[in-house]
């Protein structure tokens, strides 16, 4: 007992002497050369508005109408090309509970095609004007390929003499019907109707019967029954819809089973993400858009992006060659318009920032966001926040001195010389776009309630969003870098 009592008494002497401060501890016992200092810069950026001829299409969403934006005056016309789904478990009455007509054919009493939406831009009441026509069952659009908003509609359309052809004139409050239930949910949507004629109804009811093979899967459906519809805007501007779903619908009679009693009966086929849809884009008077402004701009669907020339030369200029680059943050501010009221059109949520160069692959191959040659912000605070891009000027320095032959043993002529040669023989080298984006995200909740977002795919923005960013020649955004290197 007296060996624990003097053990514990020593171990409180030594607890007594010991100093409390920690803050040196680490540094004292590291050599003086060792010692790390930082140092900060900040750098000029260029930027400046491009036109974008078209973006990836690959939504299920698709956007239906013409508008023009009363902030930049530009006019954005959309259409959109639609195949239909057939469910796993589609099934008709047997044809011996159909009602027939004289020659034993089951009777289609109507047949329509709907727009289903629950969002739209502009003028409700406005009258509008659409051309909807057949597609080609012998040129359809195919899963293994990739579709992008210039797709010309013309290509795909059925040449054949029956083929459907119908204008329609609507507005997208239709004062002679109620909003209608699409029976997803809970919401209701509005719809804009198009009556297609009996006729056609009676072929795919006929198919049914005559050729079950058909019905099998929605490919077998659309190479032989229906390839789907194209629907063009052809006249009117003030109203812009998002087509939330496209459905095609039949309706008949038949005879409940083992009863006397004749019911309607429809079937619904829907646009979803199973088969191919494509929204085409057209964008006019953009041109001014892009001269010399003091702002930059972003608008969407598929028009102007901003381009933004990053200043690495100047970055890793010789005076900081060796030194280490621990952060480089740049905020891309809105700019802000005197006439707010003219402001139609949403500030888009969420920018991509992503190399020129492999813009059209980020989409194509589904990336997400990297932190080395892609980065996504959120509207937040009047700007746009990308708060730390160094693994992207490392990775563009690097690439540069790579490919232009750069060595260890170059002097700093040398090292300028083979830079300047490479970087004008690729002048989009260290150019990189700020691209409107719709996320997609998973939301899980741990075993203590906690809920956590995971973003799982990007695709191109298509909503009507436009906002203008400082830059172009007077408002330059600055990137502010932090470097560190060993006190010499």
């Amino acid at each position: 007992m007296k060996r624990i009592a003097y053990l514990v008494s020593l171990a409180l002497i030594l607890l007594a002497s010991c100093d409390d401060t920690t803050g040196i501890i680490g540094t004292d016992v590291m050599p003086s050369i060792d010692n790390i200092d930082t140092d900060t810069a900040s750098f000029a950026v260029t930027s400046r508005t491009v036109r974008i001829d078209s973006v990836l299409a690959n939504t299920s969403t698709c956007y239906m109408g013409s508008i023009i934006d009363p902030e930049t005056q530009s006019k954005t016309t959309c259409g959109f090309l639609a195949q239909f789904h057939l469910l796993e478990d589609f099934g008709l009455p047997d044809i011996s509970r159909m009602v027939k007509d004289g020659s034993g054919q089951a009777v289609c009493d109507s047949c329509e095609l709907s727009l289903f939406f629950d969002t739209y831009y502009g003028d409700s009441l406005v009258a509008m004007n659409m051309l909807v026509e057949e597609l080609d069952a012998n040129n359809t659009m195919q899963e293994n390929k990739l579709y992008y908003t210039s797709l010309k509609a013309d290509d795909y359309i059925s040449k054949a003499a029956d083929a459907i052809r119908i204008k329609k004139t609507y507005s997208l409050k239709d004062m002679s019907r109620e909003n209608a239930f699409t029976g997803q949910g809970s919401t209701n949507y509005s719809r804009i109707s198009v009556k297609l004629p009996v006729s056609y109804g009676q072929k795919v009811l006929n198919a049914y019967y005559e050729h079950p093979e058909y019905f099998k899967n929605s490919y077998t459906f659309i190479k032989n029954v229906c390839p789907g519809f194209s629907f063009k805007s052809i006249g009117g501007t003030g109203s812009l819809v998002k087509v939330a779903v496209s459905t095609l619908d039949f309706y008949f009679k038949y005879q409940e089973e083992d009863k006397d009693t004749i019911v309607v009966g429809i079937k619904r086929m829907a646009a979803t993400e199973e088969v191919l849809q494509n929204t085409t884009v057209t964008n006019d008077n953009v041109s001014s858009l892009l001269g010399d402004n003091p702002y930059t701009i972003v608008k969407s669907p598929s028009t102007v992006f901003t381009e933004v020339t990053l200043p690495i030369s100047e970055i890793k200029s010789t005076q900081h060659e060796n030194d280490t680059i621990n952060s480089a943050q740049i905020f891309f501010r809105r700019y802000n318009s005197l006439d707010y009221e003219s402001q139609l059109f949403s500030v888009p949520d969420y920018l991509l920032m992503v190399k020129k160069s492999e813009m059209k692959e980020f989409f194509e191959k589904n990336k997400l966001p990297d932190s080395n040659t892609s980065f996504l912000s959120v509207f937040s605070q009047n700007s746009y926040a990308f708060n730390n891009i160094a693994r992207m000027i490392n990775a563009l320095a690097k690439e540069r001195d790579t490919k232009a032959g750069v060595l260890p043993t170059d002097n700093d002529t040398q090292r300028a010389s083979k830079r300047a040669t490479w970087e004008a023989a690729n002048p989009d080298w260290n150019k990189v776009l700020l691209v409107p984006v719709t996320p997609e995200y998973t939301t899980t909740t741990s075993y203590y309630g906690t809920v956590q977002k995971t973003l799982v795919r990007l695709r191109n923005n298509l909503d009507l969003t436009s906002v203008k960013i400082e830059g172009g020649s007077k408002y330059a955004p600055s990137i502010s870098v932090i470097y560190s290197h060993f006190d010499k």
